[in-house]
């Protein structure tokens, strides 16, 4: 598996290799400058690529969290694109070094940051690769200026690269949907990353609180990133209305600093990520 991330916080990454492992599999993931402490599941083994760029080496903070000032702003704001794709660029060209020392016989490509790189590992090796998109790519709001030439380049590779995979899997229908609509994709499957269900919940909500001695829904859990672009303003202005219907609405995840400064959190509670295998 390759992954741009630490791995120690990535549930769906952590889930679908312990379930790989569950299955008879074994599972390797390279991920980016994954914690020294990290202990994967039982089963799994994980190395780690640095993060670093032409604009910042690794282990020096990130200006995300900074309130930086205009002029500094403006600057980030024109630049951040060269920074991502440098720093992308780096991690996925020592994933590839890593992974040639490697035996596998399959390449699991997590996100587009690793899809050229898993293509080019599968190809080398003649082996499959899947493509596992953790949103819609070419949909994501962006935090710097625009880039039209890079964009075009990016939903070209997608394009080319998935067509090329032995299956592409998504979070949701809706993504899926884009993607075979966009593409002209016939091998998307859908892989939630949810809470397993061991009873099904009602479906809808009384008109009042909850009575505590019937079976259903006890509250609301956002799992991932607070941050912006998010839809987590709608979630929070709705936290006060679903807390009177005995639903108290608890938002988890790592926090951008900055945003999370402003955000009007309604009734709806903060908490810091846990270890996702937990």
């Amino acid at each position: 598996m390759l992954v741009a991330t630490t791995v120690a916080t990535d549930t769906r990454v952590l889930r679908e290799a312990t379930t790989l492992v569950g299955a008879g599999h074994e599972v390797h993931i390279i991920g980016r400058s994954v914690p020294e402490d990290f202990v994967p599941p039982a089963g799994v083994s994980c190395s780690s690529v640095g993060t670093s760029s032409v604009f910042r080496a690794e282990g020096t903070p990130s200006l995300s969290g900074v309130r930086l000032p205009p002029h500094m702003r403006l600057a980030r704001w024109i630049l951040l694109p060269q920074h991502r794709n440098s720093a992308f660029g780096r991690w996925a060209a020592g994933a590839i070094a890593d992974a040639r020392g490697r035996e596998f016989d399959v390449v699991h490509a997590h996100d587009y940051t690793a899809l050229e790189a898993g293509a080019r590992l599968a190809g080398e090796r003649g082996v499959p690769y899947v493509y596992d998109t953790h949103e819609l790519w070419t949909g994501r709001p962006r935090e710097y200026r625009p880039t039209p030439l890079l964009d075009r380049r990016e939903r070209r590779l997608e394009s080319e690269l998935g067509a090329g995979a032995a299956a592409v899997i998504t979070v949701g229908e809706g993504v899926a949907d884009a993607l075979r609509e966009r593409y002209g994709w016939d091998h998307v499957e859908v892989v939630r990353n949810t809470f397993p269900l061991s009873v099904q919940p009602r479906r809808g909500v009384a008109d009042g609180p909850r009575d505590p001695d019937r079976h259903g829904p006890r509250g609301l859990v956002y799992a991932g990133r607070l941050a912006a672009f998010r839809e987590l303003e709608t979630v929070a202005e709705a936290s006060g209305r679903l807390a009177q219907l005995g639903l108290p609405v608890t938002l988890r995840g790592p926090a951008d600093a900055t945003w999370l400064a402003t955000f009007d959190r309604g009734t709806a509670r903060i908490e810091p990520p846990a270890h996702p295998m937990r």
